[in-house]
């Protein structure tokens, strides 16, 4: 269970790296969007991942917790992470440089090698190696989505790609938006033909997983 740990600690690092690099490049760096410590609008700072190992497939919560260097807020504020994987707790920290991890784990340091192809994450450590996948909520592809209303973010992640108008017409399975979380990029398609009543976000943004990316309104049925 600590490799699950290791590996949620690493996903957390690899979002909070590319969260720097977008913060960096906007031109509103200090919007809460941008920021790095697990922020989550109206809602708490828990974000859930699902891994499976072998056949076993499980949630791990993670909350971000800031702990701030000084009385006022920094950009060099120092992160730590607390882990519940099936009902166990995990006091989590560390740096990722690379693909080399350097992680304190309920007060145990380790060194491991971690590198990831698309979902799959392969973990080194003490001569073993363990793999994981992550797996992801449904994109917007599955034919019961809701025929009208808003198409909302699987997580939190960056819009990297915007492909329609306000106004336009699509048809089912048409692509839409495209975000990028945790080094995949998750197209997001029309569940039915209709038309594209607004866009809430553009290209650079940062997303809060459950946000409503855009207003889609289905065409009625003859």
């Amino acid at each position: 269970m600590n490799e699950s740990a290791l590996v949620a600690l690493y996903l957390m690092l690899s979002a909070k790296d590319k969260a720097e690099k977008c913060t960096l490049a906007s031109s509103e760096p200090n919007s809460p969007w941008h920021q790095i410590n697990g922020w989550r609008a109206n809602n708490d700072h828990q974000q859930a991942l699902t891994l499976q190992h072998n056949t076993d497939e499980f949630t791990v919560l993670v909350n971000a917790i800031t702990k701030q260097k000084t009385a006022q807020k920094s950009e060099h504020d120092e992160s730590t992470y607390i882990t519940s994987i099936n009902g166990v707790r995990f006091d989590c920290q560390g740096t990722l440089q690379h693909d080399q991890l350097t992680a304190i784990i309920n007060g145990h340091r380790s060194q491991v090698t971690i590198n990831q192809h698309a979902n799959t994450i392969n973990l080194y450590q003490n001569n073993h190696s363990f793999t994981f996948s992550q797996l992801f909520a449904d994109c917007g592809q599955d034919d019961h989505d809701n025929n009208h209303g808003g198409l909302t973010a699987p997580m939190n992640g960056t819009m990297v790609s915007v492909l329609v108008n306000a106004g336009d017409k699509v048809s089912k399975n048409q692509p839409l938006v495209i975000m990028e979380a945790m080094k995949m990029e998750h197209t997001i398609k029309a569940p039915n033909d209709g038309t594209i009543d607004d866009i809430y976000f553009q290209v650079g943004d940062m997303v809060d997983g459950g946000a409503e990316l855009l207003a889609f309104s289905a065409l009625a049925e003859e």
